[in-house]
């Protein structure tokens, strides 16, 4: 039995609507989308090995149907690129959103604070998850206050944000030509030119797909009330997340003026 091997992956970062684009793709009819989405194989569950990997993707019909991969967490994780590399996907394209670390940063805080969690197969439990449960059966999300969390520098939600660490890491493994950079607000306010310009990257036909605006994920569930953030918390962040901007536009070579934005919470 042959299996697809996913030409392309939606890296990430987290909280930057690759869930949206994801969904959105599985529409294309030259795309057969993976059994589902975030398997976290090359950042948390390597040891499965890659046989395991590629058999949860379709079946090669020989059609000439290209799959793809969806998982926010591999962008900030330091072992996947050469993960990667060694295991034959070196001729890999990479879809990267990026969204102002500041708004971002906020969605990732409020994702986990505000969610219950529901789940029907422990298995399939994403790996921060399991790791909170393991540590407390009742875990039902972030407990922490907005102003705790932003005394904990080392935390994910302030390293997922800070996107020149991980795209120089990414370049030293693959290629920029293999990179596809979207910004979050095209993904926002024009979907149907990002659809483009992702089809035109991958090498498939320009189709009208659905357009995928969600917010959450199945397996949450059942909002809970979350603490009021301050402007002046927000302008914390953004001087936290000025120099990494400014290195990120110098790397690239492109602006993104998020020092322009104004963050709605």
């Amino acid at each position: 039995m042959s299996y697809l091997k996913p030409s392309f992956f939606l890296l990430g970062p987290s909280k930057t609507g690759t869930t949206s684009l994801f969904f959105s793709l599985k529409a294309h009819p030259q795309l057969a989308a993976p059994f589902k989405k975030e398997m976290l194989f090359f950042a948390h569950r390597y040891r499965k090995g890659i046989d395991w990997y590629l058999s949860r993707f379709p079946e090669d019909d020989g059609t000439g149907k290209k799959t793809y991969e969806s998982t926010p967490g591999y962008f900030a994780n330091w072992l996947t690129p050469h993960r990667m590399k060694c295991d034959g996907f070196g001729d890999a394209k990479f879809i990267i959103i990026l969204r102002n670390p500041v708004d971002r940063f906020i969605s990732h805080y409020k994702h986990f604070r505000s969610y219950n969690i529901i789940f029907e197969d422990p298995v399939d439990r994403p790996q921060y998850v399991t790791n909170q449960i393991k540590k407390d059966p009742s875990w039902t999300g972030e407990s922490r206050s907005f102003e705790e969390i932003l005394t904990k520098k080392n935390s994910m939600y302030y390293k997922d944000g800070e996107y020149i660490n991980y795209l120089k890491l990414w370049f030293d493994f693959f290629p920029k030509k293999q990179f596809l950079i979207l910004d979050f607000r095209e993904l926002k306010n024009n979907y149907s030119s990002v659809i483009t310009q992702v089809e035109d990257f991958i090498g498939i036909d320009r189709v009208e797909l659905p357009i995928e605006h969600l917010n959450a994920k199945e397996q949450w569930t059942r909002w809970r009330d979350v603490d009021t953030i301050t402007e002046e918390q927000i302008k914390y962040l953004k001087n936290h997340y000025r120099p990494y901007n400014q290195a990120l536009y110098n790397f690239l070579g492109r602006g993104f003026k998020w020092e322009e934005d104004k963050i709605i919470v």
